[in-house]
């Protein structure tokens, strides 16, 4: 009776871990820095000038005012598919639906051992307008991209949800949050 006890608490225990177990963003770091070193030398200056005002960091933070954040979706492609941004699989496994949020990031990344390139672009039904209806974004080999949204882009929805990636026997890495804005 006791060996009974045990196991039913511990089946109870397992069926409230698969129950409460989700993903939830709470903190998102976006750091993008180019700080060049210019040594600037002719017959009347000799200095050295350092530009670096395009730098800048984004802490994106759950509930936040300006920089809200809710999830995010990372994956690597490694064939030619179309992603449905309403109809996929986060972290845990577990189906997510972006519907009604925006993207306020993303980031996309080829592989330096990759041998062609990768295209990037709207869907060809329902596509998601990330850089405007007609965008087209070719990446070669060790070539990546961030782009930092904000509030800007469409909410996700059925007749804007689909990226198209067009990447032969490549590899895309990408990772993308959104938020819901409310």
């Amino acid at each position: 009776m006791e060996k009974m006890k045990k196991i039913i608490l511990i089946c109870l225990v397992c069926v409230a871990v698969v129950l409460i177990a989700a993903t939830s963003v709470s903190y998102t770091r976006l750091d993008s820095n180019l700080t060049v070193n210019e040594d600037i030398v002719s017959s009347s200056v000799n200095q050295k000038l350092v530009h670096s005002t395009l730098n800048e960091t984004v802490v994106y933070k759950d509930g936040a005012a300006r920089h809200d954040v809710d999830n995010i979706y990372a994956d690597t492609v490694k064939v030619t598919q179309t992603v449905d941004l309403t109809s996929l699989t986060n972290t845990l496994g577990q189906s997510l639906d972006l519907t009604a949020e925006r993207i306020v990031a993303v980031k996309f990344k080829s592989r330096i051992t990759n041998t062609g390139t990768i295209i990037i672009q709207p869907g060809a039904a329902n596509g998601y307008d990330l850089f405007g209806a007609t965008f087209k974004i070719t990446l070669e080999p060790a070539q990546s991209l961030l782009y930092k949204c904000d509030t800007m882009l469409d909410e996700i929805g059925a007749s804007d949800k689909n990226l198209l990636f067009t990447c032969g026997s490549d590899t895309l890495d990408l990772i993308l949050i959104t938020a819901d804005l409310i």
